[in-house]
């Protein structure tokens, strides 16, 4: 008999989430006119809620599966970074190594939504102000805490955070403590993530990564994926692929995963689903297969919620149950 997802897990698992942290923020909107000033929707907005972004949301989706979470990275010393620790405290998250910045401001994705819908984004950002001074701070503290985890998880926005420097000396740290990394990767630097266990590109990403213009067939995706393990000196190499679900790729060979998506309404926040679920899956010591089939379904709850959302065991194992 199949074993649940709740069978599987035999304990707490304890996993540092480093990266770059982003609030979003929803404005809930009711349009009923366009504006007389411009061919564009006017927006009355009935309320504002903010939630976990980028790295933050990998860290949630960990909380949710039931997960100690402590996160590692730079905020501003601002009202947004404020609200920012207020929901990680709500979701029981060690904030002890993110380091709240004068001078920087925490990036902000500001969604403007209208019946379910979103209509546009603002992103409040700087990315031009020196970090290099931050980001040792952050590695400073990171080094002289016992690093007592299971797992490590390096998601990159490209915001300026993860550092090549920064990324390799925890990949190193990690292995010589014998605990796997998974990395969510950005832009066209692979040697940033080289040791990482595992690395979970979607097809822009790995385009990126390869040098690849368009992917004329699996056999082709497999080849090149098989050239950056090698390459990266990695083990495993996550292909996200939207509609097409998820390729698995080895040393060894290839798997795929067919999605399990039912309905889609927003994909915002997805891929970090299923980095959390690989993370969670990959601390517990589970088999390439149950850690796949836990990120799959995990990205098929999300992706039927609309903003950046969670999803639970209970759902993970419910949505299974229509496959």
């Amino acid at each position: 008999m199949t074993m649940s997802i709740k069978q599987k897990i035999k304990k707490t698992p304890k996993l540092l989430v480093l990266g770059d942290f982003i609030l979003d923020q929803y404005y809930w909107t009711l349009v009923n006119r366009i504006s007389p000033e411009a061919p564009v929707p006017v927006c009355h907005i009935q309320d504002t809620t903010h939630c976990l972004g980028g790295a933050g949301n990998v860290a949630n989706n960990l909380s949710a599966f039931g997960a100690q979470v402590s996160v590692a990275g730079i905020i501003g010393n601002d009202a947004n970074g404020v609200t920012m620790k207020m929901h990680f405290k709500t979701a029981n998250i060690n904030t002890k190594c993110l380091l709240a910045v004068d001078g920087y401001s925490t990036i902000c994705k500001s969604r403007v939504m209208a019946k379910g819908q979103q209509l546009c984004r603002l992103d409040d950002e700087n990315l031009k102000l020196n970090m290099d001074q931050p980001i040792q701070q952050c590695l400073d503290q990171l080094v002289a805490d016992d690093f007592d985890y299971d797992g490590v998880v390096i998601s990159d926005y490209n915001k300026g955070v993860v550092s090549e420097s920064l990324a390799n000396q925890i990949i190193q740290i990690a292995r010589k403590h014998s605990v796997p990394v998974v990395v969510d990767p950005k832009g066209k630097k692979g040697s940033k993530y080289t040791g990482a266990t595992y690395i979970t590109p979607n097809t822009n990403e790995f385009n990126m990564l390869t040098g690849l213009i368009h992917m004329s067939s699996d056999h082709e995706v497999v080849l090149h994926g098989q050239e950056l393990i090698k390459k990266l000196n990695i083990e495993y190499l996550i292909l996200t692929r939207s509609e097409k679900g998820m390729m698995l790729i080895s040393n060894e060979g290839h798997h795929q995963y067919p999605t399990k998506a039912i309905e889609v309404s927003d994909v915002t926040g997805a891929g970090d689903t299923v980095v959390a679920a690989v993370a969670f899956g990959m601390a517990l010591g589970w088999d390439q297969d149950s850690i796949m089939n836990m990120a799959n379904g995990a990205a098929g709850v999300v992706v039927s919620k609309v903003g950046t959302a969670t999803a639970s065991i209970e759902e993970i194992e419910a949505h299974e149950s229509n496959f």
